[in-house]
């Protein structure tokens, strides 16, 4: 059996965001360069929790914040690898204090004829937030 080892502490929570399909304008080629294509991503988010059982939505981390930061950093313009543009996503949600690490894919869907997906996945701790992305 597989865990998750931030789970261990008992002070995280996972946020899952499962199969979130975005228009993006993505990719190196130059036939990428004036069009959109579909970009399923992947997020899980490793959030403190506060003692108890949550019984307020305030308590409780908002799930709305990834799709949003996903179509906010989408919606800056043409990103040439999916690297920077999963680092910028990151970079978005790491500003809030409560998201201690992410863990995020993107997988463009209509690369090859052959393959379901062509992407990539990264790791994120909060750590990381303020440093620039090298890709």
């Amino acid at each position: 059996m597989v865990f998750d080892n931030l789970m261990f502490s008992g002070q995280l929570r996972k946020v899952i965001i499962k199969n979130y399909i975005a228009q993006a304008q993505i990719g190196v080629y130059e036939h990428e360069k004036n069009k959109v294509q579909k970009v399923r991503f992947n997020v899980d988010l490793y959030v403190r929790k506060a003692p108890g059982i949550p019984r307020e939505f305030s308590e409780v981390y908002n799930y709305d914040l990834v799709p949003q930061a996903i179509e906010k950093t989408i919606a800056r313009g043409h990103f040439d690898l999916q690297e920077t543009l999963i680092g910028e996503i990151a970079r978005e949600l790491l500003k809030d204090q409560e998201v201690a690490a992410l863990r995020i894919r993107s997988e463009k869907l209509e690369v090859y004829p052959n393959a379901e997906s062509a992407g990539i996945e990264e790791f994120f701790v909060q750590d990381d937030s303020q440093r620039p992305k090298e890709c």
